[in-house]
């Protein structure tokens, strides 16, 4: 299903559930006090049917309909979401406290749902064309080898020269670069300023060596590239993971506020202080 095909789907259930949620209001608002409580459930079942996805990826049954299936569903239904949310207040201001803080929590939910929409399929695209995968859990193991690697080669080059040129250019600009993850926000946004930074800086550096130094120098770019490949895979690994660290917090919190707020509505209309 490409994505052209799914945002005309979408299009077409918004318009659809829209519509029901109109004629549902008119046709049972002599049964109703209150027709709200039609847009309400109408967007109770959509969240419902948008919090499947996290439970159907801990649940291993082929029958309940593959992953993917349910990721489009998933933000077929969030799009409805939202659109019901304006119905059901209806396109105005919250009042009251429990309804801005729910408004509060939904806007939140729905700009990091669309933030992770975005971030999912740019993020894996850019990951799989740095070639090698690198789990995250291994980065700081892998950076540490590079790091050593480097003091290793630039120590050798002293012993073997006599010359203290690329020690003193690793220690002022290259240590700190090999120690940490550096650059993360630029390389969230897919700026290689940095790269290019570092790198016309080594070679502007090659005027100053040795024929042996050039040598070394040749392998420390290399592994500098290197280093940035997992600079990388840590900035948009790490974006992933803590983009979901905060959307399914939000989803179940809300859940929380809705409970309580269509047994405050019932309850109310039933007259219950």
């Amino acid at each position: 299903m490409n994505h052209r095909f799914l945002l005309g789907l979408s299009a077409v259930l918004v318009f659809a559930t829209v519509a029901a949620v109109w004629v549902s209001e008119r046709l049972f608002l002599s049964f109703l006090e209150i027709p709200a409580y039609v847009s309400g459930w109408f967007l109770v079942v959509a969240l419902m049917l948008v919090t499947i996805l996290p439970l159907r990826k801990n649940i291993v049954v082929p029958s309940f309909g593959s992953v993917a299936l349910w990721y489009r569903i998933h933000l077929v239904c969030g799009l409805l979401a939202v659109v019901l949310f304006f119905l059901h207040l209806p396109w105005r201001l919250p009042s009251g406290g429990l309804e801005t803080l729910l408004a509060v929590l939904f806007g939140l939910l729905a700009v990091s749902g669309l933030v992770g929409f975005v971030i999912i399929q740019i993020f894996p695209r850019r990951l799989t064309l740095k070639g090698e995968e690198v789990f995250l859990s291994r980065i700081p193991a892998l950076r540490e080898q590079l790091r050593a690697e480097v003091e290793q080669r630039v120590v050798e080059t002293i012993h073997e020269t006599g010359s203290t040129t690329l020690a003193d250019y690793y220690t002022t600009k290259l240590h700190d670069y090999f120690v940490r993850t550096r650059h993360t926000w630029t390389h969230l946004v897919a700026s290689g300023r940095p790269r290019f930074s570092i790198l016309t800086e080594m070679n502007d550096l090659i005027r100053y060596l040795d024929d042996r130094e050039r040598a070394t120098l040749e392998k420390l770019i290399s592994l500098v590239k290197k280093k940035e490949i997992l600079d990388v895979h840590h900035a948009l690994q790490g974006a992933l993971r803590r983009w979901l660290l905060l959307h399914a917090p939000l989803t179940w919190a809300l859940w929380m506020l809705i409970v309580l707020h269509v047994i405050m509505a019932y309850g109310f209309r039933e007259g219950v202080p």
